[in-house]
């Protein structure tokens, strides 16, 4: 009686920390602050994995030189980076400073990859956007003519979730339930 009793417990709280990440997404979804960032594809599709494009954000590789940082203040490769964001006249938001602590304002966290010549290199959560394969392959196209922008959720922390994406000016919204 005491192992079903110890089972049970151990699969109740398998599913209550896979379910505390479905509804902190759904959060932050909900919550968090809206950002449209452009994007590009890096690669259309997996036929193993479904239909997905890998995105790859043009705050991706931001100059050094942005404000927030005193020269040498860089954190090592690896280490938790923040792009403190601002909208454009477009409606695109842009990078206006990096931090290596979380700061004020709205900020996406990444990972600082690498930096050569004047270049930071940063990696972000935001890695797959899939899709229905007519979708996919409206991406994929509008991804080579340069006119896809994603729609993301921050946190206060600057945590991200993939709310959506904007293809030629058409914004295609995503839903969880």
């Amino acid at each position: 009686m005491m192992r079903v009793a110890l089972i049970l417990l151990v699969a109740l709280l398998h599913s209550a920390v896979v379910l505390w990440g479905v509804l902190d997404h759904a959060r932050l979804i909900r919550s968090g602050t809206e950002v449209v960032l452009k994007a590009t594809a890096v690669d259309p599709r997996d036929l193993l994995r479904g239909h997905y494009a890998t995105l790859r954000l043009a705050i991706s590789e931001v100059p050094r030189g942005l404000p927030g940082m005193l020269p040498g203040a860089l954190p090592l490769a690896g280490s938790p980076i923040w792009v403190i964001l601002a909208p454009g006249a477009d409606g695109v938001w842009q990078a206006t400073g990096i931090a290596a602590a979380d700061p004020d304002g709205v900020a996406i966290r990444g990972q600082l990859l690498s930096e050569y010549g004047d270049t930071l290199s940063i990696e972000f959560d935001i890695a797959r956007y899939y899709a229905p394969r007519d979708r996919a392959l409206v991406l994929e196209d509008a991804m080579r003519r340069d006119s896809v922008a994603v729609i993301l959720a921050l946190g206060p922390d600057g945590q991200a979730a993939l709310r959506g994406v904007v293809i030629d000016g058409v914004r295609h919204m995503e839903t969880l339930f």
